[in-house]
């Protein structure tokens, strides 16, 4: 055979079948019938396939023939040469082993022998694919990315096999979100070339999805909840001018959410360096948003950085933000006008709610002082302006609960926090009067003719502090958990009644745990949806499952669970707020990885699981469970 011509794998029969050198000739037969059931990829011809099974059959004819086995000993064969036409077979057999690097080192090899063939280069791509999913496996998206690009660059290099090219694409944008993460993750400051591509891939993911709030298919697998976590999550290491320059873009779709969040980024780099300008445009996206949200407090903001003494007072008014507003009233008490409390709001608003949402804010040090001192703005307030356009009046229900949409879009107070009724409660607790005593300095703002002066009044007890009070020192947020709203799921948690003490009966414990089995399906399953998971747990294993399904998309896996049963066996510590059960599950659970059944580890049989129910506000959770022998 022409060396030229032929492809020397270092293969043995041994390997071949699978089974080590030792083994016994009854073991041969099984062996081969194994080999011959694990059939390759639909996507390989026939002639492959039946090369295959041609040399399975000879190395089972040899090695299961002690004559032959010894001839093939003293021959000492260390490999197999094989001629063009079969050497795609060789190199499947390798893929079978796992011989992945083995594979790449012959690339351009294999391509000459085989005359570049479908058959080579589907093998040398899937070779490429499990070195991919081995590098996400263990963390390393940047090699996982590369090694999947080098797969599609292969296949597109014979134009061949599009499913397969379509296939190795979905995996690539299945791992977007978490490698536009680790892209953004680098320096901010100057912007590298990682960083770039990192904001051009969630560009990209989101013209795909149609924006925040759209219903397109990224291919991501994320749900509207899960992405608007990530979107959340990801806002921690954007800078306030990348955060401006994709929020402005996407607000023009438009969408509400991406309104708010420039709004935001604009008012933050408007107060911290000093450009009214930015203040102004801010101003504008909160109007557009002002039929629908409340974010009258957010105008006045806006109005007082512009100088806007009127308006700010009568966007004050206008909020129901009832904590809040209170806030600035006791802090104004002393004063003809409200400028006081809504000077002292805007420092620890801005300071300890808007800053820590941009990676290259959050560890500043801005004050309303340092603000009207900036050149651009002391010229500004120095020009005449015209009269600011009033902000439409709002609707009659003009405080949406939170969450709520008539149009079913992401309300910003879901996205982001100064809106919603939670980041009222969180804006009450953070600015309640008991945490700045109104003894204290008070910072106001006086327009005098065509000028405007800062100055600082002092009570009669307490001198005024230069900067924001140390008591409430800024803290970078925890990961964000506000999430879009969810489309109703078949099967909710069962609520807990007001004013019901009694006891759950056997039918509602029963009905409880089925619902978990449910949301365990959903959580395990190949959408991996958690929503329904996270009502039912808490504590401990809302953390472990968490984590459970994380490794399992992380993995490309899911489970297929069939209940055939579910009985309770004992109920211990009966008591209106608290039960511990004990329950006998039968249930058919099929693992998948990369859409293959694990026969192996999956299983059909029943187990025994305890229980500890606590009673929420929001109904029964699952506070500890333990798997019995």
């Amino acid at each position: 055979m022409d060396s030229a011509s032929s492809l020397s794998l270092p293969l043995s029969y041994y390997q071949i079948l699978g089974v080590p050198p030792q083994c016994t000739y009854e073991q041969v037969e099984p062996a081969f019938a194994d080999r011959l059931a694990q059939a390759p990829r639909r996507e390989f011809s026939a002639a492959v396939r039946s090369a295959r099974e041609h040399w399975l059959r000879e190395a089972c004819t040899v090695l299961g023939d002690p004559v032959r086995r010894e001839q093939y000993h003293r021959e000492g064969k260390q490999g197999l040469l094989l001629d063009s036409s079969q050497a795609a077979v060789g190199l499947l057999f390798l893929y079978e082993l796992g011989e992945y690097q083995t594979l790449i080192e012959r690339h351009q090899e294999a391509l000459a022998v085989a005359e570049d063939h479908p058959d080579t280069r589907l093998v040398l791509a899937l070779a490429r694919q499990a070195l991919a999913q081995e590098a996400y496996r263990q963390g390393n998206l940047t090699l996982a990315h590369l090694e999947l690009e080098e797969a599609l660059k292969i296949l597109r290099g014979g134009d061949c096999l599009k499913p397969v090219q379509q296939e190795l694409q979905t995996l690539l944008k299945r791992w977007r979100p978490e490698r536009i993460l680790q892209l953004l993750a680098g320096a901010a400051d100057p912007p590298s070339p990682q960083r770039q591509q990192g904001m051009a891939l969630l560009a990209a993911l989101l013209v795909e999805r149609e924006g925040i709030e759209g219903d397109g298919n990224d291919q991501s697998g994320l749900s509207r909840e899960e992405f608007v976590q990530f979107l959340q999550y990801l806002r921690l290491r954007l800078t306030v001018a990348e955060q401006q320059e994709l929020f402005e873009r996407e607000a023009a779709r438009p969408s509400l959410a991406a309104q708010y969040l420039a709004a935001q980024a604009q008012l933050a780099r408007g107060f911290t360096e000093g450009s009214p300008q930015c203040v102004r445009r801010a101003r504008g996206h909160l109007i557009k948003l002002v039929q629908r949200q409340d974010v009258h407090l957010e105008l006045a903001v806006c109005a007082l950085l512009l100088g806007q003494v009127e308006e700010a007072q009568k966007n004050i008014e206008r909020s129901a933000e009832e904590q809040a507003v209170d806030y600035i009233k006791n802090l104004s008490q002393d004063s003809p006008d409200l400028l006081p409390g809504l000077c002292r709001y805007t420092d620890v608003w801005l300071a300890q709610e808007v800053f820590p949402g941009f990676r290259d804010l959050r560890s500043g040090s801005y004050t309303l002082k340092a603000y009207f001192a900036h050149p651009e703005v002391q010229t500004f307030l120095n020009d005449p302006q015209p009269a600011p356009a009033a902000a439409p009046e709002p609707r009659s229900a003009r405080v949406m609960p939170s969450g709520a949409s008539s149009s079913g879009t992401i309300e910003p107070g879901r996205l982001l926090t100064p809106v919603g009724a939670e980041a009222r409660r969180r804006r009450a607790n953070l600015l309640s009067p008991q945490a700045w005593s109104v003894a204290a300095a008070l910072v106001a703002i006086f327009l005098l003719g065509s000028g405007w002066l800062l100055t600082q009044r002092q009570s009669q007890s307490e001198p005024a502090p230069a900067a924001r009070p140390a008591a409430s020192p800024v803290q970078a947020p925890a990961p964000p958990t506000v999430a879009a709203p969810v489309p109703p799921l078949t099967v909710a948690p069962t609520p807990a009644a007001p004013g019901d003490n009694q006891p759950p009966t056997d039918a509602q414990i029963a009905a409880m745990l089925k619902n978990w089995q449910t949301a365990k399906q959903q959580a395990l399953g190949p959408e991996h949806r958690t929503a329904q998971m996270q009502t039912m747990l808490t504590g401990s294993p809302q953390r472990v499952w968490q984590q459970k399904v994380e490794q399992s998309r992380q993995a490309g896996e899911y489970w297929k669970f069939s209940l055939k049963d579910l009985k309770i066996e004992q109920v211990d510590d009966r008591r209106p707020d608290r039960v511990a059960v004990t329950a006998q599950v039968t249930e058919v659970a099929n693992l998948y990885t990369d859409n293959r059944l694990q026969p192996s580890r999956s299983y059909d049989r029943p187990y025994r699981v305890r229980y500890s129910l606590v009673k929420a506000a929001t109904g029964w959770r699952i506070e500890a469970m333990k798997v019995l022998l």
